[in-house]
């Protein structure tokens, strides 16, 4: 998962090379907008480029960088997030700040 939505992702399959169509990209975009989503969150293992991209039309931010989320891997070895509950305590702290909380 490369999106934080109920109902949309970026990657519109399993594959991580399959891409958006424009109607899916627009479809997504007009999501974001209407439901009042403030972020759109990348995961560590996956490029964040297309989230970017969607943030930016949007308007929302993007949560990536060192604050991306752990989705199907942990942190490097020895680092607070390279044990499955430092992973999660990272997602929750990031996610929690990240909408105000």
């Amino acid at each position: 998962m490369v999106i934080s939505l109920l109902d949309g992702s970026v990657i519109p399959s399993l594959d991580t090379s399959a891409e958006l169509s424009a109607k899916q990209l627009n479809e997504l975009v007009a999501k974001i907008k209407a439901t009042g989503t403030r972020a759109i969150f990348a995961e560590t293992s996956l490029p964040p480029k297309s989230a970017e991209a969607i943030a930016n039309q949007a308007g929302v931010k993007v949560i990536g960088g060192e604050d991306a989320l752990y989705g199907d891997s942990i942190g490097a070895e020895g680092t607070p997030q390279g044990t499955y509950l430092g992973a999660e305590r990272h997602n929750t702290q990031v996610i929690v700040s990240a909408l105000g909380g």
